[in-house]
């Protein structure tokens, strides 16, 4: 995939950027006992022109990003018909060279978020590792609600723990961030609802909502 586009910022500063992104996978295998696991991966080749600001280096500076996946789900056994208690592993690491564009660290910054901690906590990155441990218990509800009539069976209940450590920029030490938390799913009319309730390093209790399904392998 190959991008070229223009970003600014609120403060006047301009950069030009062109790249290009290789990824690999995902390779899926399947392991014993219905257990399944995946990995993938990235590389991603640029270069950026600063413009627009005597502050700015000007020169076609090149930069470089590669980034790894790996994820495992382990069914234990079975509490709520044929649905099993699920262990699910994911793992993430990204590294990067020197004049990755502003955006790009803000979208590190972003993707290494983890629960409990706002959008921003990371702010701009240059590297990241990421890790997760989920035990996902499923639970059945009343076959039959009168407000809502025939449930379908897929609730959940899901034990977490979360850990990132992120390095703002290259040289610079790293931080270190984890959680952990109790979380629901749920789906109604086909749409895929969690709400997580997160207890952080630093002594924060936090609740968030979201879309969609868990991830898998």
């Amino acid at each position: 995939r190959a991008s070229v586009e223009r970003t600014s910022t609120t403060n006047g500063q301009h950069e030009r950027v062109g790249s290009t992104t290789l990824g690999v996978g995902p390779f899926r295998q399947s392991l014993p006992f219905d257990a399944r696991s995946n990995i993938a991966g990235s590389v991603t080749l640029g270069s950026k022109l600063g413009e627009s600001g005597s502050d700015q280096n000007t020169n076609l500076l090149p930069y470089a990003t590669i980034s790894g996946s790996t994820r495992q789900v382990f069914p234990v056994g079975a509490v709520a018909g044929d649905r099993p208690v699920t262990i699910a592993f994911q793992h993430s690491a990204t590294t990067s060279s020197h004049n990755l564009p502003r955006h790009e660290r803000n979208a590190l910054g972003n993707a290494a978020r983890i629960r409990g901690y706002s959008s921003s906590a990371n702010g701009r990155l240059s590297s990241s590792v990421v890790g997760t441990t989920e035990v996902r218990i499923p639970v059945t509800l009343p076959a039959n609600i009168p407000q809502l009539g025939n449930v379908r069976q897929d609730a959940s209940l899901v034990l977490y723990a979360d850990w990132c450590m992120a390095q703002p920029d290259l040289g610079s030490s790293f931080s270190r961030k984890s959680s952990v938390g109790v979380g629901v799913r749920k789906s109604f009319q086909g749409i895929a609802l969690k709400y997580d309730l997160s207890y952080t390093k630093d002594g924060k209790l936090r609740g968030m909502f979201g879309l969609g399904n868990d991830f898998d392998a």
